[in-house]
Formats: structure tokens, sequence, C-alpha cells
């Protein structure tokens, strides 16, 4: 299998592990870019994702202290994250296939991180009683990044915006599980979090190679104020260390 049919196997693919299709070693020789881009990902039944808003909120403190259910319900939250990410990311490599190699390797390096994190939840929420597909999964990741039209987009949107907001929610949940004494589940968090430091990291550096922009800052948040207020690429608190 080369990158491309991997690719294609995450995106269109309607069971589960179909999500898990390795991207690691595999040949990336040319090929056409997708040119029609799906209204959704494939999916089995149970993980079809809806454009209805509010059914669900984040847990917070208090919830994940009482009810062990919500911290299962944090975990399908991210999961849905993971699993959209990784949707997305896999749309990117067939939507842009002349991009530099190092581009594309870095998303193929950058799903593998994915998968596991999506493992990794599923184990973790499962532990708590909450199976995945149990909570509806929305698309707001999906409307917003799936009409990128080149990389610069997809970075401006997926590394830069809600990668670096998921690493301050990884760190937030990092320390409220911690607070709690929910060892597995910090340490679950700490991993997402180290990892998303390099998603942002590796996003930022191709996109000041594809901008040459002078102000990263201004340049990003003209790039995506049409489209999402830059308010979207930052959780509560702030991680600036991160």
């Amino acid at each position: 299998m080369d990158l491309k049919h991997a690719a294609e196997q995450i995106l269109f693919g309607t069971q589960l592990e179909d999500k898990f299709t390795s991207t690691v070693y595999l040949d990336d020789s040319g090929f056409l870019p997708l040119q029609t881009v799906p209204l959704s990902p494939g999916r089995p039944k149970f993980l079809e994702i809806t454009n209805v808003k509010g059914i669900h909120k984040f847990p917070n403190l208090i919830h994940l202290e009482t009810d062990v259910l919500a911290r299962g319900h944090v975990m399908h939250f991210l999961a849905n994250h993971e699993l959209l990410a990784l949707e997305l990311m896999a749309l990117a490599l067939l939507r842009f296939p002349e991009a530099p190699q190092g581009f594309r390797q870095m998303i193929a390096h950058t799903m593998t991180e994915e998968q596991d994190h999506l493992s990794r939840y599923i184990t973790r929420m499962e532990t708590f009683g909450v199976g995945f597909g149990e909570l509806k999964l929305n698309d707001f990741f999906w409307k917003i990044i799936s009409k990128m039209k080149s990389p610069t987009e997809y970075i401006a949107w997926m590394s830069m915006t809600f990668e670096q907001a998921n690493l301050d929610f990884s760190k937030h949940y990092q320390t409220l599980f911690a607070q709690l004494g929910d060892k597995a589940s910090s340490d679950l968090m700490q991993v997402v979090y180290e990892d998303e430091i390099g998603h942002l990291g590796g996003g930022i550096r191709w996109y000041k190679y594809f901008t040459q922009c002078e102000s990263v800052w201004k340049s990003w948040s003209h790039f995506v104020r049409n489209d999402i207020n830059p308010i979207r690429a930052k959780g509560s608190p702030f991680d600036i260390e991160g």
C-alpha cells in the first residue's frame, strides 16, 4: 500500500479499523489531486457526524469529581477531535500531492500520533463505562478545514488553530485529572500535550516556509479571520510556555 491508498482508506473507510491504517514509511509517488471533497468522511453508522450544535458541553472539575461518566465524556469529546483530525490530514494528503515531500511526511508522521491518541482515548473512555459513539459527534472541524485550497490553509486552520487550541485543552485536563488523583488520565493528557507542541511547531515552520511572512501573528490572524475568530486557537488557560 502506498501513502495515497492509505489516506483514501482513512478518509473514506466505513469501519473504525480503517482509521488506523498505517501511514509510516510508505511510498509517496505522484498522483493527481482529489478534486471532489466529500460532504463528510466515511464512518461506521455509530460514528456518523452531525451538524447539531450544543448537544453536550465539556465537563468541568465538579462534574469530573462527582460523576465518573463525565471523565469518559471528556475522552469521548477528545477522541472525536482526533478522528476528525485524522480524516482531515488524509484529505490534505489527497488534495495536495504536489506539496513538498517534507510537508507530506510531516502530516504522515502526525497521523501516527493522532492514531495513538485516538486508541488511548477509546481505551480510557471504556474504563469509565463510555463507548465511542454514545455521544453525538459534531462536524465543526470538518466544515471549516475540508474547504482548504492550499497547504497554507491547512496549516493555518489545522496546526495553528485547532491543534494549538488542543495544546491548551490537553494541558488543562492534564492538570484537572492530576488534581483528582487520576494518574492514568493525567498521563494520557500529558502525552497528547507534548505531541501537540510538536505538531504546532512543525506547522509554524511550514507556515513560514509557504508564506515568507515577517510576522506570523499578523499573517495568520488576518488569514483565518474571515472564517473563524482567532480566539478559536486558544483554550483556557492559555499555555504560553507550550
